[in-house]
């Protein structure tokens, strides 16, 4: 009788290890910018683009409240985007057949802070180090880094 109970023990926990890049490694996030170097004033817009890559349709959440990256500055400390407040929403996951994609865009013009209190700031003028990022079914998804400079005045 011990032994079941250890072999069934050992089953639970080889099924409850797995990785969890199985389901997500299978769903690339790229993400595209229109620029690479910002002045006051300017806004870098980004395509991220979403592609399930496996042979069988994914369920995934939606996605709906944005900012869909991250930004470090050249010390890697978070520089942005400014934060949102979003309302409490349930939307439905979507399937996402093999080889298709969702896409969604967004923006950044070199600001961080809080949108919403309106304590937005213009980041320092330099380096920064922008990150598409998405919710996946088992883990957080992350895109290629896109590295963009901000300029002082225009």
């Amino acid at each position: 009788m011990h032994r079941v109970w250890l072999r069934l023990a050992t089953l639970i926990l080889l099924v409850g290890c797995r990785s969890v890049t199985d389901v997500d490694s299978r769903l690339v996030l790229t993400m595209t910018t229109d620029r690479t170097t910002l002045s006051v004033g300017d806004t870098a817009h980004f395509v991220l683009t979403l592609t399930n890559q496996s042979r069988a349709s994914m369920r995934i959440p939606y996605w709906y409240c944005p900012h869909y990256f991250t930004v470090v500055d050249a010390a890697e400390r978070p520089s942005g985007p400014p934060q949102t407040v979003c309302t409490a929403e349930w939307r439905a996951p979507v399937d996402l057949a093999p080889g298709a994609s969702v896409t969604l865009l967004d923006r950044w013009a070199a600001d961080t802070g809080e949108e919403h209190s309106f304590h937005t700031l213009r980041v320092e003028p330099g380096t920064y180090t922008i990150q598409g990022r998405l919710a996946g079914p088992e883990r957080r998804i992350t895109s290629n880094a896109i590295v963009i400079t901000v300029n002082g005045a225009p």
